[in-house]
């Protein structure tokens, strides 16, 4: 399991990863409704979240040190006993000791029931590996970590080759052997061929219309024809092209995509990769 750094996070972003992250976990286990309350930078009163029509109440404190957030929390202690709920969760950005969290349980008495109502760094971890989808929107968690990213990667590429139909695959199949029937060969046909042979990968680009779709069906068909390819794979996401190309052998694979989602520009691209 990854420990994260939660001090990357802006203390708002901080109090909304652990409203997204109980409210996940509550849930998970019951229909109980939760409502996220947010400050603005301003003062929170003693709570940052709130469930169960306020009868529990939370807070989420995000410090770089543990002296720091010991002073805090005994300031908070009034907070609560004005507020008086029938249960306060604690989440804190940093790992707690078993003598720390038994301290906290002390301060808080009677409010905090037992251990479980004290989230630290560790445990919120823990959480965020079973909710990876919460995780996923805070990327400033994961964005430095080559490790995360390939596993993100890997989730991702997984999830998405469970999705590819092998219906939309047959019936693009069908178009390739169709092509042979209409497609005059062009100077840009013999260009793609040569490049592909040198890097076994092709991007034709052009605005729509142009005849992207058809050259690259005939190249796909030369595969099958001449190079003897026996499998062809119709794709939509560049992520799904990592697997392919990793893992697979003598496949053509045929995917359509638009510049704009990369770059932002207009031209749309099809990209020819063979593995």
């Amino acid at each position: 399991m990854h420990i994260y750094d939660f001090n990357t996070l802006s203390p708002s972003e901080f109090e909304h990863l652990v409203a997204d992250v109980v409210t996940a976990s509550v849930n998970a286990t019951n229909s109980t409704s939760f409502t996220v309350i947010t400050q603005e930078g301003g003062h929170d009163k003693g709570v940052d979240f709130k469930l169960d029509d306020g009868k529990i109440i939370g807070q989420a404190k995000r410090y770089q040190d543990i002296p720091a957030l010991r002073r805090n929390l005994k300031k908070e202690v009034k907070k609560v006993v004005e507020l008086y709920p029938a249960r306060y969760i604690l989440i804190v950005s940093l790992p707690l000791s078993f003598v720390l969290r038994k301290e906290i349980m002390e301060i808080f008495h009677p409010f905090i029931k037992s251990e479980v109502d004290i989230i630290d760094q560790i445990d919120l971890s823990r959480l965020l590996e079973e909710h990876r989808e919460i995780l996923l929107r805070y990327q400033k968690l994961w964005i430095s970590s080559v490790h995360i990213l390939q596993q993100l990667l890997a989730e991702a590429v997984s999830k998405a080759i469970g999705e590819v139909k092998w219906n939309s695959t047959g019936k693009e199949i069908e178009s390739i052997a169709d092509v042979q029937s209409y497609f005059v060969p062009t100077a840009y046909f013999q260009e793609g061929i040569e490049i592909l042979e040198q890097r076994n990968v092709l991007i034709v680009t052009g605005d729509p219309g142009i005849g992207k779709t058809t050259l690259a069906r005939a190249l796909c068909n030369f595969l099958f024809s001449i190079r003897r390819f026996n499998q062809c794979i119709v794709i939509r996401e560049l992520i799904l092209l990592y697997i392919f190309l990793t893992e697979r052998k003598e496949v053509s694979f045929f995917l359509t995509t638009s510049l704009e989602a990369i770059s932002g520009n207009s031209p749309e691209l099809m990209i020819l990769a063979i593995s």
